[in-house]
Formats: C-alpha cells, sequence, structure tokens
C-alpha cells in the first residue's frame, strides 16, 4: 500500500536531512520507522497500564499521599 504525504518545504529537508544521519536509504523508509517505533511504545504504554491496573488495589493519591512520596525521595537523596 502506498501513502503519500504533503510536507512543508522545512519538514520536509528536515525529513530528509534525519534519514540521511540516520542511515535510511529514502526519507520513506525513515518515516516508515517513526511510525513503527511509535506503535512499539504504544503498545508498552498500554501494556504498563494493564499491569498497573492489574497490579492490587487502588491507592488515593492525595496531599498526603505526594506528602510521603516526596518524603521518601528526600530521604533516599540525603
Amino acid at each position: 500500500m502506498a501513502l503519500q504525504i504533503t510536507l512543508p518545504s522545512a519538514l520536509k529537508e528536515f525529513a530528509e536531512r534525519r534519514a540521511a544521519q540516520t542511515g535510511y536509504a529514502s526519507v520513506s523508509a525513515y518515516v516508515q520507522a517513526l511510525i513503527e517505533e511509535d506503535c512499539r511504545r504504544t503498545e508498552d504504554l498500554e501494556g504498563e497500564l494493564i499491569k498497573g491496573l492489574d497490579s492490587g488495589p487502588p491507592i488515593d493519591a492525595d496531599d498526603s499521599f505526594w506528602a510521603g512520596v516526596r518524603d521518601w525521595y528526600r530521604k533516599q537523596l540525603s
């Protein structure tokens, strides 16, 4: 399947430069790699969100919760 897109000159020049700098044979290959990476990140994020939902009962992230988090990090840094 082919997809044709139109880019403003500045973006076209950027894509051409980045494709060459990163070793892609063409702008098309560069754009394809960007889209594939976005798909992977989306799947990874969805997986992490599901793990979070399955990790146990929810907690209230109220002011006292965040105060405790800040205190814990301050202790870790000192």
